[in-house]
């Protein structure tokens, strides 16, 4: 938030934000990471994801983009920990690396999809089509490998 009102400012310092860049050092507040209303921190997650997650389906040795991965990308490595925290409260498995640039956090494969779209339910509709043509690939992968194995009889 950019801001040259001081009421404005006042409020936001007085209820916690303390002024200059958190590019690096922004974390998922205490109240969200501690809550124990779980739809507090799917909701959270939720609006993270359609914010500033993404999802793309890999190929996986095949010629269709269909194996399913969620992932988010943040200069603040603290972010990229309380998400990691929060996503295995909520019984995801997600995986962190480190590149040159970012912090990196990702969820793949069917069953950790499936699991975000019933209890995260993402509302992006550009994340939703990409989910639906992603699963419509895995069908075509479905049909090529059992025609691949009768083929093979």
């Amino acid at each position: 938030i950019q801001t040259t009102n001081k009421i404005v400012t006042a409020f936001f310092v007085n209820n916690g934000f303390n002024p200059g860049k958190k590019v690096y050092t922004v974390r998922i507040p205490d109240y969200i990471r501690n809550s124990p209303d779980i739809q507090v921190k799917r909701g959270f997650v939720r609006g993270l994801f359609d914010t500033d997650g993404c999802i793309y389906f890999d190929k996986n040795r095949t010629p269709f983009h269909y194996y399913p991965r969620l992932e988010f990308a943040f200069a603040s490595e603290n972010l990229t920990a309380d998400l990691d925290i929060l996503l295995k409260d909520l019984n995801f498995k997600p995986h962190t690396w480190k590149d040159r640039e970012s912090y990196h956090l990702a969820m793949a494969g069917f069953l950790q999809l499936d699991n975000f779209i019933r209890h995260v339910s993402p509302a992006n509709h550009k994340h939703i089509k990409r989910i639906e043509i992603g699963l419509a690939n895995k069908t075509k992968v479905d049909l090529k490998k059992k025609s691949i194995n009768l083929k093979s009889d």
